[in-house]
């Protein structure tokens, strides 16, 4: 029998691709993450990784004992959770979602989990590629998605979608179309180019791929200060607005051509949520592109 320590280095390894990455993840010292690869090669007498410029790919066989190793992971979460009491209102979630997601749904999640005090959450703001890394590797066990995963071993099924909304200071002049835009610039965003390209693309002939910028902000809660100080523009999820305390100073620019992002509700193949998730889920599943959607007009 494979020792399971080795196997499960192995399969971490094979996910993170980074020798380093692997060692942290799993406490250990990166020489013994090269030991246990090491060990199982030399049990199994097959080469599992080729390492060319860093880059780690699994052989033909490492593939096979990937997918061993994961349906070993699998098998060992479902007897645990089997033997375990499944409570609905007692345990850890590990919800991973984008940043406006996250603002829109927090402060509900917390009135929540006052009344349960038993009931905890780990919730992070994170962009697409990560949330399916982080539900491959297990730190995550729930995760929404705008498009659809790459993984056959993830779930998804589709519970809204949610708009995109081109917000302007509140006296904007909204028959200036896209020169007015331009002519105040746009407050960047690490989804600000993104969202700039869907919206622009649908609603304006010839919109330039990169506009004018007049600022960048990182945090999600601060992106429409700016917007209300009259200094720019954004494009953003509706429901970002719901939370914003100067909602008065913003509004949204009447497009002919309204730009949706699908909500994926992604979660393990292979494994059944504990109940603890139910409430989340159904809290997730009620957000209607109507409700969610609204922007301060």
């Amino acid at each position: 029998m494979l020792n399971p320590k080795w196997l499960n280095t192995f399969k971490v390894l094979a996910e993170l691709g980074h020798f380093g990455q692997t060692a942290k993840a799993l406490h250990m010292t990166q020489p013994g993450v090269s030991q246990h690869l090491a060990k199982l090669e030399s049990e199994l007498g097959v080469q599992l990784l080729l390492r060319d410029s860093g880059d780690i790919r699994l052989t033909t066989e490492g593939r096979r004992v990937y997918q061993h190793a994961q349906q070993q992971a699998h098998q060992h979460q479902n007897l645990m959770a089997e033997l375990s009491h499944d409570d609905p209102y007692s345990g850890h979630c590990y919800i991973s979602c984008s940043g406006a997601l996250a603002n829109y749904c927090y402060p509900d999640w917390l009135k929540y989990l006052l009344q349960h005090p038993n009931l905890s959450l780990s919730l992070e703001a994170a962009p697409n590629h990560r949330i399916e890394r982080d539900l491959l590797s297990g730190e995550m066990q729930l995760g929404v998605m705008s498009k659809p995963c790459q993984s056959n071993e993830l779930s998804q099924s589709i519970i809204g979608e949610e708009a995109l909304e081109v917000f302007v200071p509140k006296d904007f002049n909204q028959s200036s179309g896209l020169q007015g835009l331009l002519e105040l610039g746009f407050i960047d965003h690490p989804d600000g180019q993104y969202y700039w390209t869907q919206v622009s693309r649908a609603n304006f002939d010839a919109p330039p791929k990169t506009p004018p910028i007049s600022g960048y902000v990182n945090q999600l809660a601060q992106i429409l200060l700016p917007v209300a100080a009259g200094l720019g523009f954004s494009v953003l999820p509706a429901s970002v607005a719901r939370r914003f305390e100067a909602s008065d100073k913003i509004t949204s620019l009447k497009v002919a051509q309204p730009v949706y992002e699908a909500r994926y509700l992604t979660q393990s193949s292979h494994q059944a949520l504990p109940q603890r998730y139910t409430w989340f889920v159904d809290y997730l599943s009620a957000l209607s592109s109507a409700g969610a959607s609204k922007s301060s007009k």
